[in-house]
This record gives C-alpha cells, sequence and structure tokens, in this order.
C-alpha cells in the first residue's frame, strides 16, 4: 500500500499496560507477524478473536466517540495504537541554512567579504577609509540571502507537509453499533469491521470475517503479481498495503498504525524527495545557459577593470589591491554572477506549484503528484467517466417494464403482482453492497455504486419497504455474492430459500436479457420467445435514446440438493447467470450536471477534445454526449463517431490525456484527484496547469529583462571606463527583488479565465517566445537608456541640472589645486612658509599646464620661459631639474614639489570623484528600481493584452510585495547610505524617479499596440477600434480574417478568406 494509506504524525507505540480484553497487545501482535494460524483457530478464528478483543462480528465497535467502555474506540486505541506512523522529522532550519551555504556560488562571495573585511580593517590607510564597511555590508547581504533561502525552503516543506497530510486521509465503510458508516483512515481502530470492495485500499493488518471471493493483490509488499485469494480456512490474514483486486468480505483489524505490516516496512525506509518537473527540468537548461552568459560578462568585466588599474597604476601596487582594486574587481565580478544565474527559477517554479496545489483544493482538485500542475497545462485530451463526473450522480428510477406492462413513472406497491413484488424487493435489497443515511438536515447521504442506490430508493420510497429490514431477515440466508464486472456487466447474489438456492441477478439490460429464457408477464411466468425478446430489447432502445440507464433484474432457482451438480458449481458465476427469469426492466435517469456543457464547450475553445467514457448503452451514451456538448451534428455524409473499443481506445490513449476516475485504486494511480467527480473541476486543474506555465513565463519575462540590462550596462560600464552604474550592494538588492520578491509576486497570480482560449502548451513548447523576447528587449532598451544618461550625461551638468556636474580630473587640478596644494607640500625640502606660496604657484602650473600630467587651454605653463626657443621636455624630471637645477633630474626639489602635489592631487580627486557621483548613481539606483517594480506589473501580461493592471488590486501577495520592495528602497535610499554608497533623495528626484519608472507602462502599451497592429495586417486578428484608428486599418484593406473574437489576444485565425 502506498503511503497514503496511513496518515503521518508523530506516534508513539503504545505502553505496555494490563490489557482488559482477552487477547494482549503483544500476543496479538506476534500472531499477525508470524500469520500463526494455531494461534487463529484455537482463539476460534476472525469471530472468536472478535469476540476476545471486546468487538463483535454483526455490531462491530460502540459508534459513540466519548464512549469509554471495554468495546469503545477510545480503550481500543489505548491499548493496541492509533493507525498513525511517525513521519520522517523535518529538516532542521540550521541544517537548510548550512545547504544553501554550500552554494558555490555565495562560496566565493563569503570567500571575497572575508579578504575584503581583513584588508579593509588590518591596513590602516584602508581603514582610515572605512573600506571595511563594504566587506561587512556584503556579510550582512550573505546573511540575508541565506535566512530567505533557507526559510523559502522551509516554508515550502512544511506547506508540502499539510498538503501530504491531507493526501494521506481516505474514507472506510466500518460496521459500528451494526450500523454501516463511515470512517477516515486515521480513526480505524484494533476490533473495528471492516467491509471490503473491489478497488478499495486496506489500511490496516486485518482477518478475515467472511469472503465473498475476496481477492487481494500483495505485489507492493511481497512483489507477488498474482492475485491471492482469501478465505476464512487456507489464507484468512489481508495485510495493509494491498489493493482488493476482485470480490468482497467483511475483515477483522488486527494491527495499525506502526504494527501494521505496512507501518513495519515504512518504519525501514525514508520517504524519497520529489523530482523535478518537466517544467523545473527546462528551467534547469535555460537557468545554465544563462550562467555561462554571465560567468563570460563577469570575466569580462574583471579583466578590463584590471587591465585599467594596472595602466592607471603603472604596475601592480599591493597595497591598493582594496582600494577600488582587484578586490572589488573580483567582487563584482562574483556579484554579476550571483544577478547573472537565475536561481530564483526553481523557486518561482516551486511557489508557483505550491500555491496552485493549495488552491487547487479549494477549486477540489487534489494535487497528489506535484508536475501534474503543469502537465494538465498541456493537456490536449480529456477521457471522463459519465457517471458521476459528467453526469450528477443522482440517480433516481423513473420509468419501468413490469409484468408485461410499461410503466412511465417509477411504479407503486400497488401497481404490481404480489410475486412480482417480492421478487423485485429481494432483488434490490439483496443484490446490492450499497447503502444510505438520512441527515440531521433530512438530506440523504448515499455510499456505494449509485445505481444500486437508485434501486434502494425505489424500493423504500415507491415500493415503501425497508431494505434494511429485508437485509437483517434475510443476511444470515446470502450464501454467495457475486460483484459487478465490466466484463459480463451484471452482479448477482445466491440466497438460500427453505429448500432452494435462488440467484438474484441484475445488469445491462441488453447483456442480461439474452441470459433469459423466461420472463414475468400479465400471464404469469411465460418462454422468452424471440418476439418478447425483441419487444424488451425495443423498451431498452426506447428509454437509453432518451438518456437512461437501462437495468435489467432476474432471478433464477436451484435445488438445494443435485447430485449432479458438481461440488464447486456455485464458485463459477458463468455456471449461475443463465437459465434466468426477467423480472423487470427500470429505467434510471442520472442528469447531466448543468455546468457540464458549459465546460466542454470551454475544452474545445482551448483546443483540448473530450472524450466521453462509459460502460452504457450505446444509445445512452450517445444522448448523454449529446447533452454535455461532446457529440453535435457534423453535418450530412459526415460520419459521427461515437464509440471505440479495445485497441482503438487503446490507440487513442496514447496521446496526451487526463482520465478522471475515482475508485481507491484509481485515486492511487492518479497525480491529480477529483474529489468532487465534476467534470468542471478537470477544466478548473487545465486553468491551474496553464497558470503555473504562464506565471513562470511572467517571471522568466521580468527576471531576464533584469539579467539583460544589469549584464549589458555592467560590461560597458566595465569596459568603456567611468563608473560601475550600480555597487555589489545594490546588484544584491536587485537580486534579491528579481529572484525572491518577484518570484513571490508573479508566481503567485491566480488564473486568468483567458488561458483558457489559448492553444494547449505541448511539450516542445518553448519558454520564451516571441512576444516575450520583444518585451524584454524594449524594456531593456528603456531602461538602458536612462541608466546610461544618468551614468555619462547627467554627470555633465546639463542645464537645469547643474547640481550633478561632476568635474573630470583635469578641470578638478585647475580649480582646486590652489587650496590644496600646500596640504600636500607641508614638509618637503626646502618648503618654508616664505617659498610656500611660489611652490603652490610652480607646482600647480605644472600639474594643469606643461603637461604633468595635464596641458590644459586657458593658462601659460612657467617652464616655457626657461627652455625658450626651446619647447618643454615632456620628461618631467628633465623640464623641471635641467639648468639651473643641475642635471639631477629625479632629484631637485622642483620634482619633489610637483610628483607629491600630482600624487596629493590624484588621491583627493578620487574622493571627490565617488563623493560627487553618489548623487548621479543614486538617481540612477532609484530609478532602475522603479522600473523594475513597473516592470513587474508589465510582466503579469505576457500575451500582448493591453491592460496590465486587470486585478492587480485583487492580488494581495503582488500589491505587498510592491509595497515592501518600494519600502525598503526608501529605507536603503535615506537611511542606508553608508552601506550601499548612495546619497539621500529630495521629492523632486524621487518623483522623477517615479515618473520615469511608470514610463515602462506607455512603452509597454505601444509595444503592445504596435505589435498587434502587425498582426492585424496579416490577418491574423479582427482589429479592434482601437486598432482601426491607430494603425489606419479597415477590415478592407487588412490581408485576411477569420473567424475569432475581437477582445481574443490569444486563438489564431482559422477558415481565413481573402477581404
Amino acid at each position: 500500500m502506498p503511503p497514503s494509506a496511513v496518515a503521518h504524525g508523530d506516534v508513539e507505540a503504545p505502553a505496555k499496560e494490563l490489557s482488559p480484553y482477552r487477547v494482549g497487545f503483544e500476543e496479538l501482535t506476534k500472531a499477525n507477524e508470524e500469520k500463526d494460524m494455531e494461534f487463529y483457530n484455537r482463539v476460534g478464528k476472525a469471530g472468536g478473536l472478535a469476540r476476545l478483543l471486546g468487538s463483535s462480528p454483526d455490531r462491530g465497535l460502540n459508534p459513540d466517540p466519548n464512549a469509554t467502555g471495554h468495546d469503545s474506540v477510545s480503550e481500543h486505541r489505548r491499548i493496541f495504537g492509533a493507525n498513525k506512523h511517525a513521519e520522517v522529522p523535518p529538516k532542521n532550519f540550521f541544517v537548510l541554512v548550512w545547504e544553501v551555504v554550500q552554494d558555490p556560488i555565495l562560496i566565493l562571495l563569503i570567500a571575497a567579504a572575508a579578504v575584503s573585511t581583513i584588508l579593509g580593517s588590518a591596513i590602516p590607510e584602508e581603514r582610515k577609509k572605512n573600506h571595511w564597511i563594504e566587506g561587512v555590508a556584503i556579510w550582512v547581504a550573505v546573511i540575508v540571502v541565506t535566512l530567505v533561502g533557507a526559510g523559502n525552503d522551509y516554508s515550502k516543506d512544511l506547506q508540502f507537509r499539510k498538503l501530504n497530510a491531507q493526501k494521506d486521509r481516505i474514507q472506510i465503510k466500518v460496521i459500528r453499533g451494526g450500523e454501516q458508516i463511515l470512517v477516515e483512515n486515521t480513526d480505524l481502530v484494533v476490533g473495528d469491521i471492516v467491509i471490503l470492495d473491489t478497488g478499495d485500499k486496506v489500511v490496516a493488518d486485518a482477518i478475515v470475517l467472511d469472503s465473498q471471493g475476496l481477492t487481494m493483490d500483495e505485489a507492493s509488499l511481497t512483489g507477488e503479481s498474482d492475485p491471492m485469494k482469501k478465505n476464512i480456512n487456507e489464507d484468512p490474514w489481508v495485510m495493509s498495503g494491498t489493493q482488493v483486486t476482485e470480490g468482497s468480505g467483511h475483515v477483522l483489524v488486527i494491527a495499525v498504525g506502526p504494527n501494521s505490516t505496512w507501518g513495519k516496512t515504512m518504519a525501514l525506509v525514508t520517504e524519497a524527495g520529489d523530482d523535478e518537473t518537466p517544467l523545473q527540468e527546462k528551467l534547469g537548461v535555460l537557468a545554465t545557459a544563462i550562467g555561462k552568459i554571465g560567468f563570460l560578462v563577469a570575466v569580462c568585466c574583471f579583466i578590463a577593470q584590471l587591465i585599467k588599474w594596472c595602466v592607471v597604476n603603472k604596475g601592480f601596487p599591493i597595497k591598493k589591491i582594496n582600494d577600488n582594486g582587484p578586490i572589488q574587481f573580483f567582487l563584482y565580478a562574483i556579484t554579476i554572477i550571483v544577478v547573472a544565474v537565475p536561481e530564483g527559477l526553481p523557486l518561482a517554479v516551486t511557489i508557483s506549484l505550491a500555491y496552485s496545489m493549495k488552491k487547487m483544493m479549494t477549486d477540489n482538485n487534489f494535487v497528489r503528484v506535484l508536475a501534474a500542475c503543469e502537465t494538465m497545462g498541456g493537456a490536449t485530451a480529456i477521457c471522463s467517466d459519465k457517471t458521476g463526473t459528467l453526469t450528477e450522480n443522482r440517480m433516481t428510477v423513473v420509468e419501468g417494464w413490469f409484468g408485461g406492462k410499461k410503466y412511465d413513472q417509477a411504479p407503486r406497491s400497488g401497481d404490481l403482482q404480489p410475486e412480482l413484488l417480492e421478487h423485485l424487493k429481494m432483488n434490490c435489497a439483496l443484490n446490492s453492497k450499497a447503502f444510505y443515511t438520512v441527515e440531521k438536515d433530512g438530506k440523504m447521504a448515499f455510499v456505494g455504486n449509485r445505481t444500486e442506490c437508485a434501486l434502494l430508493l425505489l424500493m423504500n420510497r415507491d415500493l415503501e419497504s425497508d431494505y434494511k429490514a429485508y437485509r437483517t431477515q434475510h443476511e444470515r440466508s446470502v450464501e454467495k455474492i457475486y460483484g459487478f464486472t465490466s466484463a459480463k456487466k451484471m452482479a448477482s447474489v445466491l440466497v438460500r430459500l427453505g429448500d432452494k438456492y435462488r440467484l438474484y441477478n441484475k445488469g445491462a439490460a441488453e447483456w442480461v436479457l439474452k441470459r433469459c429464457s423466461r420472463c414475468i408477464t400479465q400471464a404469469g411466468v411465460v418462454e422468452m420467445t424471440p418476439a418478447l425478446r425483441g419487444q424488451l430489447l425495443d423498451e431498452v432502445t426506447a428509454m437509453a435514446k432518451r438518456g437512461l440507464r437501462c437495468i435489467c433484474l432476474t432471478y433464477a432457482d436451484f435445488a438445494l440438493v443435485d447430485p449432479k451438480r458438481p461440488a464447486d458449481f456455485f464458485e463459477d458465476v458463468d455456471n449461475v447467470d443463465n437459465d434466468l427469469t426477467c423480472i423487470g426492466i427500470v429505467g434510471i435517469k442520472d442528469p447531466v450536471r448543468t455546468e457540464v456543457p458549459d465546460a466542454v464547450r470551454t475544452c474545445k475553445r482551448a483546443g483540448i477534445t473530450v472524450r466521453m467514457v462509459t460502460g452504457d448503452n450505446i444509445h445512452t451514451a450517445r444522448h448523454i454526449a449529446r447533452e454535455c456538448g461532446i457529440l453535435y451534428d457534423m453535418g450530412p455524409g459526415k460520419p459521427e463517431p461515437v464509440a471505440m473499443e479495445g485497441p482503438a481506445f487503446r490507440d487513442m490513449l496514447k496521446e496526451d490525456s487526463f482520465v478522471a476516475l475515482r475508485t481507491e485504486v484509481s485515486k492511487e494511480a492518479a497525480d491529480i484527484v477529483i474529489l468532487d467527480d465534476n467534470f468542471s473541476s478537470i477544466v478548473k486543474s487545465v486553468l491551474w496547469g496553464r497558470s503555473v506555465f504562464a506565471n513562470i513565463r511572467k517571471f522568466l519575462q521580468f527576471q531576464l529583462t533584469v539579467n539583460f540590462v544589469a549584464l549589458v550596462t555592467a560590461f560597458v560600464g566595465a569596459v568603456a571606463g567611468g563608473h560601475e552604474p550600480l555597487n555589489i550592494l545594490q546588484l544584491l538588492w536587485v537580486n534579491l527583488i528579481m529572484d525572491t520578491m518577484g518570484a513571490l509576486a508573479l508566481a503567485t497570480e491566480d488564473p486568468h479565465p483567458a488561458l483558457l482560449l489559448q492553444r494547449p502548451n505541448g511539450r516542445t513548447e518553448h519558454l520564451i517566445n516571441w512576444k516575450m523576447s520583444k518585451h524584454i528587449f524594449v524594456q531593456g532598451c528603456y531602461q538602458m537608456l536612462w541608466m546610461f544618461l544618468c551614468l555619462y550625461l547627467l554627470p555633465m551638468g546639463p542645464k537645469g541640472l547643474e547640481r550633478y556636474l561632476v568635474h573630470d580630473k583635469q578641470t578638478y587640478y585647475q580649480l582646486e589645486c590652489a587650496n590644496k596644494a600646500g596640504r600636500a607640500l607641508s614638509g618637503k625640502v626646502n618648503i618654508t612658509a616664505a617659498t610656500l606660496p611660489n611652490a603652490v604657484e610652480l607646482a600647480c602650473n605644472a600639474v594643469s599646464y606643461c603637461g604633468f600630467p595635464y596641458n590644459a587651454s586657458g593658462g601659460s605653463c612657467v617652464l616655457k620661459n626657461e627652455w625658450a626657443p626651446a619647447a618643454v621636455p615632456t620628461d618631467m624630471g628633465t623640464a623641471l631639474c635641467k639648468g639651473a637645477y643641475g642635471r639631477n633630474t629625479t632629484d631637485c626639489d622642483r620634482f619633489q614639489w610637483v610628483k607629491a602635489v600630482d600624487g596629493y592631487m590624484d588621491d583627493e580627486y578620487k574622493d571627490y570623484n565617488e563623493d560627487e557621483y553618489k548623487r548621479p548613481l543614486s538617481l540612477l539606483f532609484n530609478i532602475f528600481i522603479c522600473t523594475q517594480v513597473a516592470n513587474e506589473i508589465n510582466a503579469r501580461r505576457i500575451n500582448d493584452e493591453y491592460n496590465v493592471f486587470e486585478g492587480f488590486f485583487g492580488n494581495w501577495i503582488f500589491l505587498a510585495v510592491i509595497t515592501i520592495t518600494m519600502g525598503l528602497q526608501a529605507i536603503i535610499i535615506n537611511f542606508l547610505g553608508l552601506f550601499f554608497k548612495v546619497e539621500p533623495l529630495d521629492w523632486q528626484e524621487w518623483l522623477a524617479s517615479i515618473a520615469i519608472g511608470t514610463g515602462a507602462w506607455p512603452v509597454s502599451f505601444l509595444t503592445r499596440l504596435i505589435s498587434r497592429c502587425t498582426r492585424v495586417m496579416y490577418g491574423q486578428y479582427f482589429p479592434t477600434a482601437l486598432e482601426e484608428r491607430f494603425c489606419h486599418l479597415r477590415v478592407s484593406r487588412v490581408k485576411s480574417f477569420g473567424l475569432v473574437r475581437q477582445d481574443s489576444p490569444y486563438a489564431p485565425l482559422r477558415g481565413c478568406n481573402a477581404a
């Protein structure tokens, strides 16, 4: 038995207490383990053991949940344990943290942060400039990323455990207090009498009380593929973990939970983790490709920055490696990889699937296999059972043929001959395993086959008899039950009545009538002539064409003793289901669910073929299929495919399809269980499946836009020179928004009904289509435009934006040298208070106008007079020291002065440049985040829909993510500038940031409009009024059109005619 047969929970083995029963816990457990037949016979088989356990073979345990006596459920649970077994404990949060830290990229980031922190605090010059702050800030970012990752894993695990706990619960038929009731498998205890039927799952170890051909599939435990027949003499042991493949019977529970066979098996194994779904595998390939591109860009950036640094510093000065040097370049490269690697993709899939699983429960779709959520989005065919799925499964006898007379409504007891009436009552009551109860509100709760329930309702309501009284009266007389089989389409029960056996049989009328040799008519029991059989078959066809299920009820008598009869005569149902006498035929109405026709139409619009699977009469099936909209008039001369059998049907099922079934066997085999057996719920599962795929695409469009912009700007910034557009911590914050926040926002979007207007997502469907690529490119270019304007134009101080002006190095030397050179020359050779002004004037003139290093216009180099008429030498030592200062070109005081001033001004400019660039880069950073938030909203609609805000204010998760993102951004800008290297922005700058960010919306709208106009021109859509005005199109000017709704942006046009 699968794990779902026994619920998970924190369970301890029952304590060794003095048992109030005549069989103790250890004795019973040992006998069950050893399958001890000596013990079984000694205690009086199952009936005797039931009495020793305080139970009753006929009445079971006390149904009162508050009872405390020896026959109570609570006392049996206390002594013998509950039907639960201990689940695999969840991973400790710190274990999940450790697993997250194992990520190679995170390890590299930690290593780089450690080096940066150590160097920034150990080297005095670095410590003076507070370079240790960046290392500490990266440590904080690593901790946040680690905690967020571990938190996501932990919450995902908790969510799946809750869903699995729901999956583990099933309803079991038991006898308590002499009544058949339904209890959850977790409420089952030792001593319970369980009713088993074909398809049932065994959830606790038991022994057979009575067997009607009870046959078990024990392959899940023993590996034996051959079915095992169970009976009270040879093999009465029924193990948990097995399933009933044939027959029925009553069993006595003798072991539950960890003491059962399945419980002990589960104790030896651990649950395997979920395999990757197809979508996750596809995303893994995409993530790897993106990661490789990110790695290549990171390497190029590192090499470009390192070369530039070596050129500027004329070598590889070790003391400067942590002063905007190789350490920072390495950190920047690692951060680019962190941003590029889309670790949010699997997180988005997990969040979307988990969210969908939870929401699908409210739509009566219980997902047992995670991959099924996304698989349903690609379903091309739905093969649905008729009864209870397309129909209400609320069956009622509405017509009939009895005693040679046709009844247009269910007959009353006074309408029928007494002998025929008694035959009918006996057949309805005894040849059935179904039952129903009347609840407190007066509603009836049916349990079992609904056809049998309809016959019970006929007996109680119309024939004015109590089926329970008949069962009680004749229970001991039942000799054998022959269950329904799809091969014979009938079921029978053999009853001992006085000096004879009587077989009551019922089944599909067209099948049963073939086996009838007599019939009860107004003239009594007469021979079934071909004419009479033909008349009855005509009645069956007429009722079937009205959508009724036709059931024929019959009987046959056998001598109690017949020397000519083989001993095993009654073991073979083919021996008894012959030479039958027809009692009558009932027509049972099962109304089509009111929502099914609309659901079928929705499936057809969605490109999904709906097929009805039923064992009903062909005429009944055709009528119901037409009512549902599955079959329709295909026109004159065109054949209407109605029925398929055997190999043809199996070949059809090789297509992608989903079959909804309701037995415990089918539930165990199914990936999604439809809890309400409603066809419209299947359609909802398709909608959710498509939603999962669409949500992942939304997240991909959003994330790849960020990747595209971040990688291009990082590369351009590193190679073209200038400042890095985003520093390490800013990139990590962008990564957090993109991965965790973006996944949470976009992966939890509820499905849009328009998804069912799309074609199914095929197995070969690309994750990124041309529509997405178009939006990624356009939005990326829009964002990069503003980033490059902020990076290169704003620091030039254009008119009206002079406060962002950042002087170049040459201008800075000219403007600031006179004010700062004095500090550089203080203490140098031959510098006194008297000589300092002249030395400052000489040094500043040399660095600004003599080419050491700048030769600016607007001033004259003082060295020209010394070298006239010759030009001033380009070698600084020669130019400053030759002549009056001798031939030494390296040690003269003027050389030392100029060199000192140049070095000092270089250091000062670095600080100035970093400080002055903070404002334009702060604005750039803020604009970048605002455009990402706006684009996150754009990504809500990926099929060129105009209204990206549809349903926006109804999605509280999305609203919360946007609010938190912008709130944290405001905190970063205003209060965390020391760490993120930003300055607080004023209200005008915030307004500009938000305006530029929201500018992504009209850009997106225009992109969608132009794209749709292009497709209108090629005849793919009818133009809307807006598109006609914008594109200057009219129907007569468009190439071709087909029959597609104007408001559908999804389906392609078909049947196009040239305009």
